[in-house]
C-alpha cells in the first residue's frame, strides 16, 4: 500500500464543521483513517485542498458538494458524505434549514420578501448558504439578493440573525447541529421557517493520485469509524447516522441550480 506522494507531506483538511465540540471527533477520524499510510499534518484549514489533490498530497479531505461537483475529472476520488439524523433527509444528503430570529414576523417561506429583507450568506458560492436558497427565492443559484450581509461563516450568519443584523439565512442541517452544541445563546433565538430540498453531502475526498488499495480502505474505514466510541460521539455532536457512500454522478445536477 502506498501514500499518494510519498516525497511530499500528506495533508488532512477536515474543517467544514470544525469546532470546539467536534475537533476531538475530527481527530479521532483522522487517526482512524491515515493512522498507517504515512506522516501527514491533522486538519490543515489554510490550505486549498484542490491544490493539494493536484500534488498528489491530499489524503483526506472534506469539501462543499458545489466545489466536488464542479472538480475537474480525476482530480479527486470520493469517499462518501454524512448522513443527518433527521428521518426526511436521504443518508448522504443533507438540506439546507433556513431560520430567522424567533420573534421575526416571518413565520414561513412565504413571508419572506427578498427585496425587502436582509439576507445573511456565509459566502458567495456557497451551495447551503447561498446558491439554494438563492434558487428557492430567485429562481437561479447564481443570482445575488438586493440586501445581503456577507457573513464569513455559518455560525457568522447565525449570530447576525441572533442579534437581528440580518432577517434570515440559510444553513446546512450539520452546521446548525454544530451551532446548537457550540453556541446554544445563538441557538436559542432563531426559529426554523422552512427548509429546502434535500442535496448530496459535503463530499470527503482523496487525491485523485491516491492509489486504489488505499483508496478502498479509506472507503471502508470512513464507514466503519461511526461504529467507534469516537465516531459516535461526533454523530451525537452533529447530529449524525453516519457516513454513506452514495453514486458521486449525483453531484453532478448541483451544477444546473
Amino acid at each position: 500500500m502506498t501514500s499518494p506522494s510519498p516525497k511530499k507531506p500528506l495533508q488532512v483538511k477536515l474543517d467544514m464543521y470544525l469546532a470546539p465540540p467536534s475537533e476531538p471527533g475530527f481527530r479521532a477520524m483522522t487517526d482512524c483513517l491515515c493512522h498507517d499510510l504515512g506522516d501527514y499534518a491533522r486538519l490543515a484549514p489554510d490550505r486549498d485542498p484542490a491544490e493539494l489533490a493536484q500534488n498528489g498530497q491530499l489524503i483526506l479531505g472534506h469539501i462543499c458538494a458545489i466545489t466536488f461537483a464542479r472538480a475537474k475529472t480525476g482530480l479527486y476520488h470520493y469517499l462518501g458524505a454524512l448522513s443527518p439524523r433527521a428521518p426526511e433527509t436521504p443518508q448522504g444528503h443533507y438540506r439546507s434549514v433556513i431560520v430567522a430570529h424567533k420573534d421575526s414576523t416571518i413565520q414561513s417561506m412565504s413571508d419572506i420578501d427578498p427585496t425587502r429583507h436582509q439576507i445573511a450568506v456565509n459566502e458567495i458560492g456557497s451551495f447551503s448558504g447561498q446558491i439554494i436558497l438563492s434558487h428557492m427565492l430567485l429562481g437561479h443559484g447564481a443570482l445575488a439578493f438586493p440586501h445581503q450581509t456577507l457573513t464569513g461563516g455559518h455560525a457568522l450568519s447565525a449570530k447576525a440573525v441572533a442579534e437581528e443584523r440580518a432577517d434570515l439565512t440559510a444553513l446546512d442541517e450539520i452546521s446548525y447541529a454544530l451551532i446548537k452544541r457550540n453556541d446554544p445563546k445563538t441557538a436559542k433565538n432563531l426559529r426554523i421557517i422552512g427548509h429546502s430540498a434535500s442535496h448530496p453531502g459535503l463530499a470527503f475526498v482523496t487525491s485523485g493520485q491516491t492509489d486504489a488499495a488505499t483508496l478502498a480502505l479509506l472507503r471502508a474505514r470512513l464507514l466503519q469509524f461511526f461504529e467507534t466510541q469516537s465516531g459516535q460521539a461526533l454523530a451525537e455532536v452533529l447530529d449524525l447516522r453516519g457516513a454513506t457512500y452514495i453514486d458521486p454522478a449525483a453531484y453532478k445536477p448541483l451544477c444546473d441550480l
